[in-house]
């Protein structure tokens, strides 16, 4: 499961990237959800200035299967 869990009052849009490219993306605060195996990466982009600016920038994120032991 990627989450993304920002300070109270520091909203922004939420983008997931699967792979290189745009997977899904959310305004919010929080975003919680499983995913098929792959590279994710996420970026958090705000409002400054009436423009969308970005603020966060996520290493790849490496998703894969669980092994069964």
């Amino acid at each position: 499961t990627l989450s993304v869990n920002l300070p109270p009052g520091a909203g922004g849009l939420i983008k997931v990237f699967k792979d290189g490219r745009l997977w899904t993306q959310v305004n919010s605060t929080a975003w919680s959800q499983g995913g098929p195996p792959g590279l994710y990466r996420i970026e958090v982009w705000r409002t400054v200035r009436k423009k969308k600016r970005p603020w966060i920038y996520s290493n790849i994120i490496s998703l894969s299967m669980k092994s069964e032991k």
